[in-house]
């Protein structure tokens, strides 16, 4: 809203990233845990700017599951220096390999992973994130969709394949377990909502479940399709946020039963939403279809089948949620109700969710440009998923086998 960017909303956006770029350049685990302090901190502030009560509930039902995650991280890493005498993560890969598997580490391994499984808002501790995100404003939504639950699955990556390879062996397979219901549960909470953007909040957890799912079976197909999994759902859950806050724009809601016909009167806006809706539930050529079928081969691959059929039924239950979408608000006949909110009462209650622009009418085309920008990515990536995967495999590689990364930081670093 307005009175957000007044009261500092871009810079607190420019914190926001500033964090999750520390939490992804991170070589020690204090560092990343003052990475991810700096994003609750941005990610606290720029929830609590709005007004009203659910606004307010929705700040401190995102505060408090976070501040307990905290916490974990901060006890799992002393628990760790105690063993190690190290937080440089190259570092004490070797010295834990030394010291072998132990309680004291298994403790910090589970605090650790917790502490993660907490923040990418995986199943059963997901119940935070459609709270809170479906009543930020869609921009916010959408920058939060795409990055704050990325770097928790990205924290788990490095806790499994550099700090604790091997002296946590049980990880694997309890994030295994972890990751169907996250799946299952997400996805069936979308089904049951009626509000674009709940839907889409809920599906944010789903999307999670196929990134654990990579992670826990931690072959080297499993971690690139988890790279290239990455990049996809952060462009497509992006771009499906931001048509909620165009949609809201334009018609002054976004539940479905009062919208319908914006096919006809929005053409634009509903293809931009077909590309990333279909990215979502992966159909082909678009990226969600090869990030999809690169989790399922490595399934496959690894005798997962009965993971890889689940995963295959939710992106079908994902398909069939984007399809009521589509149905509801953008094809059939508007309703009175909503054809009548498209004046000064619609822009009165897009200002939170299109900004000033969206208010004074000026950008009207100009706000479909990021939307159309993400759409082309979703589709070039999808054209271009051989050389894609072929740059996610060279960083799987190095996931697997960091000895080049672990001589480069300790010749650095002595």
């Amino acid at each position: 809203a307005e009175e957000e960017v007044r009261s500092g909303s871009f810079v607190l956006i420019h914190v926001l990233l500033a964090g999750v770029c520390a939490a992804f350049l991170a070589g020690d685990l204090f560092h990343l845990y003052v990475a991810f302090e700096v994003v609750l901190i941005a990610s606290f502030a720029l929830l609590g700017l709005g007004r009203g009560a659910e606004r307010r509930k929705a700040t401190i039902t995102y505060l408090l599951p976070s501040l307990v995650s905290s916490m974990l991280l901060l006890v799992g890493v002393g628990l760790l220096y105690g063993v190690a005498g190290t937080l440089n993560m190259a570092d004490a890969r070797l010295r834990l390999a030394e010291a072998g598997p132990s309680l004291a580490v298994s403790g910090a391994a589970g605090l650790l992973a917790l502490a993660f499984c907490l923040k990418a808002a995986a199943f059963p501790l997901h119940v935070w994130l459609p709270a809170s995100y479906a009543a930020a404003p869609p921009p916010l939504a959408a920058l939060f969709a795409a990055l704050l639950t990325k770097i928790g699955v990205y924290a788990l990556l490095r806790l499994l394949t550099l700090v604790l390879p091997g002296e946590a062996s049980w990880l694997g397979p309890t994030l295994l377990v972890l990751a169907v219901p996250t799946m299952v549960v997400g996805v069936l909470g979308a089904l049951g909502q009626w509000d674009m953007q709940k839907l889409l909040s809920f599906h944010v957890v789903s999307q999670v479940g196929y990134l654990l799912l990579g992670v826990a079976l931690g072959t080297p197909l499993a971690l690139a399709a988890t790279v290239y999994y990455l990049f996809h759902n952060s462009v497509a859950k992006c771009g499906l946020l931001l048509v909620t806050g165009v949609v809201r724009a334009r018609r002054g809601t976004d539940r479905l039963a009062d919208l319908g016909g914006l096919a006809r009167g929005e053409p634009w806006l509903a293809g931009l939403f077909l590309v990333s809706a279909l990215a979502l539930a992966g159909l082909p050529p678009l990226s969600g279809f090869w990030a999809k079928l690169f989790v399922f081969k490595a399934g496959l691959e690894a005798d997962a089948a009965a993971l890889v059929a689940v995963a295959a039924v939710v992106s079908l239950l994902t398909l069939w949620s984007m399809a009521k979408v589509w149905v509801y608000a953008f094809w059939g006949e508007a309703p009175e109700a909503a054809a009548g909110a498209a004046g000064a009462a619609g822009v009165a209650g897009a200002a939170g969710a299109a900004g000033v622009a969206g208010a004074a009418g000026a950008g009207r085309g100009a706000d479909l440009v990021p939307l159309a920008l993400l759409a082309a990515v979703s589709i070039a990536l999808g054209l271009a998923a051989g050389p894609a995967l072929d740059v996610a495999q060279r960083a799987a590689d190095q996931l697997i086998e960091p000895t080049d990364y672990v001589e480069a930081v300790l010749r650095e670093g002595g």
